[in-house]
């Protein structure tokens, strides 16, 4: 089957690489090229974001939007393993040093965005890929389909790992220090072997992620934790935010985002320090 864009792709619509709730990717050519990329088909009609500046060209390709209204977002395939299989296949929690080499590759990928004012808006282990000739330093960021504009991310996200902006529905506070903030969630995970919230509906699912920071725990140093509870800082309501005023709400996760960081080298660089007081 073929793909016209900006350039023409080719793929096996029999032979999808993964399905999920927000659309099916396949391995295709660039026939103009010959180089592989990956072929995201969106389940919903997401409208796709303002023009791609060419400095995002790639890891992102072409965003297209087909006649039937499908959106397809078009991106440089790498060969590896995501960060979730990698971690159940391994069987064990990241070490310290191995968490900084992930944080190490990732950040640079998201200053990157984040310098052209761009986020990547759905940040978790399955969209992170280790390389298959490389190590964590290299691991990268897949499955743009998310990214957009700071402030105007507005596709759907994956719960665990959003912050509380997104959960209560004021997505355009979304920049930066919204992937910062899911990338503290993933390196906590990685760290403690532990998903970072199980509950038995989603119900309280919903309220443990507005409403509970980050927690402690003795596979993660003081120092490093500070770290991560600062990326990941949420509002404190005094009551459920949605018996509260909306321009409260606003307002709490304002401030709660004015803790965060807000650009990955001063993150990356809190981590470095926090592992030498270790």
């Amino acid at each position: 089957m073929l793909l016209e864009g900006h350039y023409t792709y080719s793929f096996d619509p029999q032979k999808p690489l993964g399905s999920g709730p927000f659309g099916k990717t396949y391995v295709g050519h660039c026939t103009q090229t010959g180089q592989q990329v990956r072929i995201r088909f969106r389940n919903d009609h997401w409208k796709p974001p303002l023009v791609l500046p060419e400095s995002l060209q790639p890891p992102l390709r072409e965003v297209l939007t087909l006649h039937n209204g499908v959106v397809v977002v078009i991106e440089s395939f790498v060969e590896g393993q995501d960060l979730k299989s990698f971690l159940a296949q391994s069987g064990r929690p990241l070490q310290v040093s191995q968490a900084l080499l992930l944080a190490s590759g990732l950040c640079q990928h998201l200053q990157r965005f984040h310098e052209l004012n761009w986020v990547h808006g759905d940040l978790k282990p399955s969209n992170i890929l280790i390389p298959s000739h490389g190590g964590l330093q290299d691991a990268c960021l897949i499955d743009f389909d998310s990214a957009a504009p700071s402030g105007k991310r507005f596709a759907p996200y994956s719960f665990v790992y959003a912050p509380p902006e997104l959960l209560l529905n004021h997505k355009d506070l979304y920049g930066p220090h919204g992937d910062l903030f899911s990338l503290a969630v993933v390196l906590w995970e990685a760290l403690t072997g532990e998903p970072f919230l199980q509950a038995s509906h989603p119900a309280i699912l919903f309220q443990m992620q507005i409403s509970r920071p980050m927690p402690a725990h003795p596979r993660i140093p003081p120092p490093l934790l500070k770290v991560l509870q600062k990326a990941a800082s949420i509002a404190a309501f005094g009551r459920p935010p949605q018996m509260l005023d909306p321009f409260q709400v606003r307002q709490a996760l304002r401030m709660a985002i004015s803790h965060r960081y807000h650009q990955a080298s001063y993150l990356l660089q809190d981590l470095f320090q926090a592992i030498g007081e270790t």
